[in-house]
């Protein structure tokens, strides 16, 4: 399903047309400078200001989801420090199976080469764009 390097890879060929470029650009952009509102206090502070390591803004942040869900089709987050931040996860760090038998979905996530470990369904934003 994912476990691609098409951001990365064919994501950069793809950006370097200028049409696809504009697109892509305008559309994650324009969503990425909307504030996030909820009733929650902390929901909308997460969505505002998600990125764990307080390296990238709000809008940076939601800007690189978005492209990278434009781009291959899906785009995660994972949901830390108690649900008070979220990390973005590059696609070819993701894995996702789903199991035939029971339908449950599996996330597993390899953020090296020597690791990899079972993220809970619950811990973790998965956007897909629909076929």
């Amino acid at each position: 399903m994912s476990g691609d390097s098409d951001f990365y890879a064919g994501g950069k060929s793809t950006l370097k047309n200028p049409d696809l470029y504009s697109a892509v650009s305008t559309i994650s952009n324009t969503v990425a400078s909307c504030p996030f509102i909820s009733s929650t206090p902390l929901i909308s502070k997460m969505l505002n200001n998600p990125d764990v390591d307080n390296i990238r803004s709000g809008f940076n942040f939601w800007s690189s989801v978005l492209t990278n869900l434009l781009i291959n089709g899906n785009s995660f987050c994972l949901i830390e420090n108690g649900g008070h931040a979220l990390k973005f996860v590059e696609n070819n760090q993701m894995t996702v199976t789903i199991d035939t038998n029971t339908e449950q979905v599996h996330y597993y996530y390899s953020p090296n080469t020597q690791t990899t470990q079972e993220i809970a369904p619950s811990s973790i934003l998965h956007f897909k764009i629909c076929q």
